[in-house]
């Protein structure tokens, strides 16, 4: 049926009736395996993620090829205001494993802040809205990350 708390997007029905949930889009490009436990408030998380932006597509951030991060996943503790407001509220709702289409409005990613696209391109225009790849790798309640960061075997 029709979501009445806010966006939806494929394979997730948003059912939070708080605000800010409501403001977030999210789409299942993959399902974390069964059983996987939600992150949480709190948690160490580590994240891939593309940026683009909404009205033109235009790739802006990209960690998996930002030479300026070693082509390293982000971590941040969740719900700590260390990275996007949007992946604060939206990594609530997910897994390890899980990746994700996020769709958040300006004010939850860089909103009116003056921000450099990291891949060229000039500044990223103030106040645009992001979609956001994001493939959710781990989240521990300690600092504790469960796979190889330099992918060797």
């Amino acid at each position: 049926g029709p979501d009445v708390w806010g966006p939806n997007g494929n394979d997730y029905m948003n059912n939070d009736p708080r605000y800010d949930f409501s403001r977030i889009g999210i789409s299942y490009n993959t399902h974390a395996p069964a059983g996987a436990a939600e992150c949480r408030a709190g948690d160490w998380v580590s994240v891939h993620y593309k940026a683009k932006l909404t009205r033109d597509l235009r790739e802006v951030s990209d960690t998996r090829t930002n030479p300026n991060t070693d082509h390293q996943p982000v971590n941040f503790v969740l719900g700590a205001s260390d990275t996007f407001k949007c992946f604060d509220l939206a990594i609530q709702k997910l897994h390890p494993g899980d990746n994700v289409t996020l769709s958040c409005p300006s004010y939850y990613a860089w909103g009116g802040a003056r921000h450099e696209a990291e891949l060229g391109g000039g500044i990223i225009p103030y106040n645009s809205d992001i979609t956001f790849d994001v493939e959710i790798l781990d989240c521990n309640r300690e600092k504790h990350f469960d796979f190889n960061v330099n992918n060797v075997q």
